[in-house]
């Protein structure tokens, strides 16, 4: 998706990193579930695409180094590539995010490119992605991120992702229903909780109540 007008300082793009890396090493299982890409979106030039390539084939600036290097020197010469390089080390192609005019933006899970990936204090709109296999699981994950960049002002915009035989258009913000048992809460939380007392404490996470709890 895309986020436009947001407001960057140095704290905040520290802030967005730490919460980044934070899902990635939670949620996202140390980027075995899912793995997070921020861009500026003025660097980018639409579409984009996702692709698989030869190692050899893939050369850019990784984000925080100095020269160009190819799939496996990323693999073996950045510190997140010495991370999580495990995760592409058997694999005969390598995944890319590379925009319309060959600029590649990043390869996930592993780093962005430090032309058209990284974020800076004069950066007002970005671009998301959340790549993996669990098309479910990463639209939590989009979520998650987007949500908390409308928080500080910035404005969701929606992209559609085409793929071989359908189209998917995200984030998907809509609300989600849970079903929830009085008695598993309060035996969870060891307390006891009366319906009306569960709907404030609910009311006051964020959460709507609508019907009567079973």
């Amino acid at each position: 998706c895309i986020v436009k007008n947001t407001k960057f300082n140095e704290q905040r793009i520290e802030d967005i990193i730490q919460i980044q890396e934070k899902l990635h090493l939670t949620l996202c299982r140390n980027r075995k579930k899912a793995a997070i890409g921020i861009y500026p979106l003025e660097e980018i030039n639409f579409p984009i695409y996702f692709k698989a390539l030869n190692p050899e084939e893939i050369k850019f600036i990784p984000l925080g180094e100095k020269s160009e290097l190819n799939g496996y020197t990323i693999l073996s010469d950045t510190e997140t590539g010495q991370k999580y390089g495990y995760l592409l080390k058997d694999l005969k192609k390598f995944p890319v995010f590379i925009d319309s005019k060959k600029n590649i933006l990043s390869m996930p899970p592993i780093i962005n490119s430090d032309i058209v990936g990284k974020v800076t204090e004069e950066t007002k709109d970005v671009f998301i992605e959340v790549s993996g296999n669990d098309i479910k699981f990463l639209n939590q994950v989009l979520n998650i991120i987007v949500t908390l960049m409308a928080d500080t002002g910035g404005e969701i915009f929606s992209l559609d992702v085409r793929y071989k035989n359908k189209t998917i258009t995200c984030p998907d913000l809509s609300p989600r229903r849970m079903k929830i048992n009085l008695d598993n809460v309060n035996k969870i939380l060891g307390i006891k909780l009366n319906e009306s007392q569960l709907k404030i404490h609910l009311e006051k996470m964020g959460y709507g109540y609508i019907n009567k709890i079973v």
